[in-house]
């Protein structure tokens, strides 16, 4: 009696086809598992022990912030002045900045990433009514171009290496999401609405001497690294509501009571 096993031949075909395509490939899976991966021996930068080097950098952004809170549209507006300070050692014709926002607009990447149910429930995002730089005293509109949560600005002139300074001047808006979206929302409360804002501004994407400008696209989930730097900003809100934020208070006498 004779026995045909044609799932035999075929996981046959299958083995042999699979060999052949490892032969050819460069691919190591061992590598995945190599604990010696991280081989570097140091740089000028970077020294093999991980501690900064002789000529070890980074760039600084410091930022001046108006922002504004329209209760009755839910929304935020803002200026925006970011001085950045180019220490690397490269002439930068370009900059990044992370609009982290946009995620929330409807043709995002985060949104395609969502639920449908979820990504059509809100449609925000920047809406980025000005951007000018300024190079030496001389103010221009900026050359940008915004992609997802990322906005190059191509620059004039060459951002010249470890003395270079840049001013970027930006208008903007934007609503806030509904029910706690994204580490933000708002909550209508017997007492009032009680306001909780993140990711409310542009900032600077790093420049770094590993893989040059850090624009990942942001999801929603994850975080970013920034450049240090110093922030002045003011918050303008009706007179009876109370603010929660980072830094020094620098007029407690025409904001609070007495008591408080």
């Amino acid at each position: 009696m004779k026995h045909k096993h044609p799932f035999l031949s075929l996981s046959l075909i299958c083995l042999i086809f699979s060999a052949f395509i490892l032969a050819q490939s460069k691919y190591d899976p061992n590598k995945s598992f190599d604990p010696n991966f991280d081989n570097a021996t140091g740089t000028v930068y970077r020294s093999a022990d991980g501690t900064p080097g002789p000529q070890y950098w980074q760039n600084r952004a410091d930022y001046k912030i108006s922002a504004k809170l329209d209760e009755v549209n839910n929304s935020i507006s803002g200026e925006e002045t970011i001085t950045y300070r180019n220490n690397s050692p490269d002439n930068l014709s370009f900059v990044w900045l992370q609009l982290d926002q946009n995620r929330f607009k409807s043709d995002s990447r985060s949104a395609k990433t969502l639920s449908s149910t979820r990504s059509n429930t809100f449609d925000g995002g920047f809406d980025i009514k000005s951007v000018k730089i300024n190079f030496g005293g001389r103010e221009e509109k900026a050359d940008y171009i915004i992609s997802d949560t990322r906005m190059q600005i191509r620059l004039p002139n060459m951002l010249k290496a470890k003395s270079g300074i840049l001013k970027i001047i930006l208008e903007y808006s934007f609503k806030i999401p509904p029910n706690g979206m994204g580490r933000s929302g708002f909550m209508k409360t017997k007492n009032g609405i009680i306001y909780d804002i993140a990711q409310w501004y542009p900032r600077m994407e790093v420049y770094d001497d590993l893989i040059g400008w850090n624009i990942l696209p942001f999801l929603g989930a994850g975080e970013f690294y920034l450049d240090y730097g110093d922030f002045d900003y003011t918050v303008n809100v009706p007179w009876d509501f109370i603010v929660a934020g980072s830094g020094v208070l620098q007029n407690p006498k025409q904001v609070l009571t007495a008591k408080e």
